[in-house]
């Protein structure tokens, strides 16, 4: 077995992000070579096809190069009722301040991510913009980052282990106007599978945010004028853009006090549930040897990001 340490973790992450692009590329080659204009490759397919190819299948890896049990990389247990109604709260309300941040980034790198998410789910089937945009990326992502990565940080503070995690989980989407609130969720993420020992609690949030995203998408579609909608997503100037900000903001203050009261009663109670239990220390048995967190491979990790960034901004 390969010792999982935050150096395997990061050259990991590293190798996974720089396939994952790749795989991006080479999923829709093949449709181009055919001579299919871009606008016209199937949206199901390329949503079905990446988490597959460039996420489950790297996970795959680390299991095979690791030959560590499931049980111990991405522990499904069952989590209790409670926690579940916790969990949905916590998810519910970090939407609001993940909201006011994505606006706020907006401002400086463009909206496109949402342009391309609400046409997809204003084409495709519900049930399919669910699998596809929901279920495969909450199955997969966490598979990956909250599963694979979280368990080479065992041994690591939780502090620490969190903010990487969710750095880690901002870069994986290769987009800077995303990065912000997934970094934010990726943090809580962590948290959630730290304190229930299960990454179903991560599952879960994940699943639940996605599905309420693409929900409140569809049936905006279904009730709104259509230049309502386009104004919100593409403000027509940056001052219109900035005017959405301070009701987010307000919005964002008061959703994240009722967050952090959810979170305290979330901790402590997953707290007195282990100790009952008698599961101490971390995820697992903890090592006190020296753990190196910053290695050659973070860094590239965090440069390749900021190279595609400023790519991405200036081509």
């Amino acid at each position: 077995m390969k010792t999982l340490n935050p150096a395997l973790g990061n050259t990991f992450m590293f190798l996974t992000v720089l396939f994952s692009v790749f795989a991006a590329f080479f999923i829709e080659t093949p449709f181009l070579i055919m001579g299919m204009d871009p606008a016209d490759i199937d949206d199901t397919l390329i949503n079905g096809l990446f988490p597959l190819i460039g996420l489950f299948l790297p996970f795959l890896a680390f299991m095979a190069m690791t030959k560590r049990p499931l049980k111990e990389v991405a522990p499904i247990k069952p989590i209790s009722f409670a926690n579940v109604a916790l969990i949905l709260g916590m998810a519910l309300f970090l939407q609001p301040a993940a909201l006011f941040v994505s606006e706020l980034s907006s401002v400086f790198f463009g909206n496109d991510v949402s342009e391309t998410i609400s046409g997809f789910v204003v084409k495709q089937p519900f049930h399919i913009v669910v699998i596809t945009s929901c279920l495969f990326p909450a199955v997969f992502e966490e598979l990956l980052t909250r599963g694979a990565v979280l368990s080479c940080y065992r041994n690591v503070g939780v502090k620490k282990a969190a903010v990487i995690n969710g750095l880690f989980f901002g870069i994986l989407h290769m987009n800077p106007e995303q990065f912000f609130y997934a970094f934010m969720y990726g943090v809580a993420f962590t948290y959630f599978v730290y304190y229930t020992r299960s990454i179903v609690a991560s599952f879960l949030a994940h699943f639940s945010i996605n599905f309420s995203q693409v929900a409140l998408v569809s049936y905006s579609y279904k009730l709104l004028p259509q230049e309502d909608i386009d104004s919100y997503i593409n403000p027509t100037t940056p001052g219109e853009g900035l005017s959405l900000l301070f009701p987010s903001f307000v919005i964002a203050v008061f959703s994240m006090l009722a967050f952090s009261v959810l979170f305290y009663i979330f901790a402590n109670y997953n707290k007195r549930k282990n100790a009952e239990d008698d599961i101490t220390g971390d995820f697992a048995p903890i090592d006190r040897s020296p753990q190196r967190t910053f290695t050659w491979s973070f860094f590239a990790l965090v440069a390749v990001f900021i190279i595609f960034t400023l790519f991405n901004l200036f081509s």
